[in-house]
């Protein structure tokens, strides 16, 4: 007769006391919970009001993880129409309808 009035104590009471403990004792900081994620700074250096203007634009970016590695990291980008790429960094390639920058970061 008392035996599932002891498991409900059981099941409410003290196995969430349980699982409190084994998470307290556990070696967890911050910086595990931080998933690797890429994230990029776009920065336009000049203006681009007239045709002939130049222009620079630069991408910074960075790891949001401090203990895990990104891998394979490609991101693309969309540029404007008719913008003319003069100089191309060697990670980058222009698409065919060379509107679409693609950048691979190993």
């Amino acid at each position: 007769m008392l035996l599932p009035t002891f498991f409900l104590v059981l099941a409410i009471v003290l196995l969430p006391l349980l699982a409190n403990f084994w998470i307290a004792f556990k070696p967890i900081t911050l910086a595990d919970l931080r998933p690797p994620e890429l994230v990029i700074k776009e920065q336009l250096r000049g203006t681009l009001s007239a045709k002939g203007d130049r222009a620079r634009i630069e991408y910074r970016y960075r790891n949001s993880s401090i203990n895990y590695p990104l891998n394979e990291v490609l991101f693309i980008d969309k540029l404007p129409e008719g913008i003319e790429i003069r100089d191309l960094d060697p990670a980058c390639q222009l698409g065919s309808s060379q509107t679409e920058l693609r950048c691979d970061l190993e």
